[in-house]
């Protein structure tokens, strides 16, 4: 068995002592950008978050590359503005990719911090769960870097395989705080909630499979992901509570709120089909929850998303872009009865103390989740033309969400609407100057109210950070190669 298995990595390792593989290659990168954004709303009109913040943004890193292996490394290193005067609110210091290549015979296998992206969508990828997101900057795919290991095997031209391996959860950065309303506390042991962090516990791990299948004109996929859920999961302890004494009028309270994060089963599948001058996708993940059943009130149930989509260049040169693209998310079984079993979303009084679980486990199970209705689909569009030889090139980007599948009697919601108009100036190559605006609004009306801007809504979400700006940016890179 030794002697196969040396012989195996005089195979593998070959290439690295073959002086018919002996290039060199080094490159020093830069990705530098001014950002200023002008707020346009009453509410809104500050210079607080990620988003609005006036900020130097830079991403700075190089590449070796000897033979078959390949050292990236790269940071963001970003200055901002800050009214608090504390260094660590002034420099921000991430590290991005910075990771360890290595492409043996048939292999590559990388080690280190990594960007890995699953799926065939352009920027709207269900089957993409790998790494960590940052929604502090907005609603687009703010991808970190999570330490991982990743191996690919290509056995044909026509198949790859990859395992990807995560060693522990790394959660989201979220855009708003969570918080809870004082009074579902017990007012005896007070507002106890604790934020249970896996960090650094290999329980916590991510592991993942997929099979790449590659034919003239198409590409496909199927993959499996087990992983740490992103979002939370409550485990509550409720307190009976003697709310009028003497009187016997009792009322449940949460005693103790514990946020965890449960496991997720992870199956998708994409294609990918080129037609001509278009390009065609679809993508498809089905999230199984701990809930197998779906059948208890204390998790989540799963969820099935999709995403599918066309695009194609025309006009001269093939100088124009258009890009459509259909994606949503389905929640079987989610809760539409809420409001009805519990009258304005409040519980009776003198219940059993199961009664008050299923209140409390009801009311905040989907909502940590994001879940806010059973069906939400969207439609998004994106077009640029490039003029003048690319010194201009206007640009515009749609995204309007319809929810549906909720209680109607209820609440009506009209969906959200996101809007990302921009001029970009290219004087002179690598070198931009874009001016633009952000639009972030959505719309819903309460029963006997008025139609009313709907926070609620993922894109709604972010309607304080409707802006005007302007970005600067520069690109750079050096290269050696001997």
């Amino acid at each position: 068995m030794k002697k196969y298995l040396i012989v195996l990595a005089v195979i593998c390792f070959m290439p690295l002592f073959s002086s018919a593989q002996s290039d060199f290659e080094l490159n020093f990168n830069g990705d530098h950008a001014f950002i200023f954004h002008m707020p346009v709303t009453e509410e809104g009109f500050d210079f607080d978050g990620n988003i609005k913040v006036p900020r130097f943004e830079n991403e700075l890193g190089f590449e070796i590359k000897y033979k078959i292996i390949k050292l990236i490394v790269k940071w963001d290193i970003d200055l901002r503005v800050d009214r608090s005067g504390k260094i660590e609110n002034i420099v921000f210091v991430r590290p991005d990719e910075n990771y360890l290549s290595i492409s043996p015979w048939k292999f590559r296998i990388d080690l280190g911090y990594q960007k890995i992206s699953w799926g065939v969508g352009d920027g709207i990828n269900p089957t993409d769960n790998i790494n960590s997101k940052d929604y502090s900057r907005g609603i687009n795919d703010n991808k970190m870097a999570n330490l991982m290991a990743s191996v690919m095997f290509f056995p044909h031209d026509i198949i790859s395989l990859q395992t990807v391996y995560v060693p522990f959860f790394q959660k989201n950065v979220l855009y708003n705080n969570i918080s809870f309303p004082d009074e579902m506390f017990s007012p005896v042991s007070g507002k106890n909630v604790s934020f249970n962090e896996p960090d650094f516990d290999f329980k916590s791990f991510i592991i993942g499979e997929k099979v790449n299948f590659y034919v003239p004109y198409v590409d496909f996929s199927f993959s499996y992901l087990y992983t740490t859920d992103p979002f939370y999961t409550p485990e509550i302890e409720v307190d009976m509570v003697q709310v009028a004494p003497p009187y016997p009028i009792y009322a449940g309270f949460v005693k103790k709120l514990d946020l965890v994060h449960k496991r997720i089963h992870n199956f998708g599948t994409d294609i990918k089909i080129t037609a001509g001058i278009f390009g065609i996708w679809m993508e498809l993940n089905y999230a199984m929850t701990e809930d197998y059943l779906m059948n208890q009130n204390n998790l989540r149930n799963h969820k099935f998303s999709w995403g599918a989509g066309f695009d194609f260049n025309y006009g001269p040169n093939d100088d124009y872009y258009f890009n459509l693209q259909y994606f949503g998310e389905w929640m079987p079984g989610f809760d539409v009865n809420f409001y009805k079993d519990f009258v304005d979303g409040n519980p009776e009084l003198n219940k059993d103390k199961s009664y008050y679980e299923d209140f409390y486990y009801r009311s905040l199970t989907d909502k940590l989740g994001g879940q806010n209705e059973g069906l939400n689909q969207a439609l998004s569009l994106n077009m640029k033309w490039k003029l003048l030889n690319s010194i201009m090139t206007p640009e515009l980007t749609l995204i309007y969400n319809i929810p549906l599948l909720y209680d109607y009697d209820r609440e009506i919601k009209y969906g959200g609407l996101y809007m990302n108009p921009l001029i970009d100036f290219m004087p002179i190559d690598d070198f931009h100057i874009i001016i633009g605006s952000v639009i972030y609004l959505a719309w819903h009306k309460m029963n006997n109210s008025d139609v009313e801007l709907d926070t609620g809504n993922p894109i709604g979400n972010y309607k304080n950070e409707t802006s005007v700006y302007i970005e600067i940016r520069y690109k750079w890179n050096i290269g050696l190669r001997k």
